[in-house]
């Protein structure tokens, strides 16, 4: 999976500026893949699968808050998931030599 990649951005923006980018979110997250950028700097999340969602709102003195968090596991490079079986796979003699040397079992 890779390094740890890493954008935080913290501004105050006009509540309908806040709603274009949540509907970009949105949109996005439909066509699954999500490039989040500001200015040079940028991340491209590629949601897929189930998600998990953390909600937590407040109120405080005045001060009213909502914290969203989305999270979900990225799909290996070769895009196939991790499959359990009792029945044994059809594997080229290529394929064999790998799953000798162990190279399987780090994926």
């Amino acid at each position: 999976m890779g390094k740890k990649n890493e954008l935080k951005v913290e501004r105050k923006i006009s509540r309908d500026s806040a709603l274009v980018l949540l509907e970009d979110l949105v949109k996005s997250f439909r066509e699954g893949k999500a490039c989040i950028q500001d200015g040079k700097s940028f991340i491209t999340l590629k949601p897929s699968g189930d998600v998990e969602i953390e909600l937590q709102a407040s109120d405080k003195k005045g001060k009213q808050k909502l914290e969203i968090s989305i999270s979900w596991k990225e799909m290996p490079p070769d895009g196939k998931p991790l499959k359990i079986s009792s029945q044994e796979p059809d594997i080229s003699p290529d394929d064999e030599d790998k799953k000798e040397s162990g190279d399987d079992a780090q994926k």
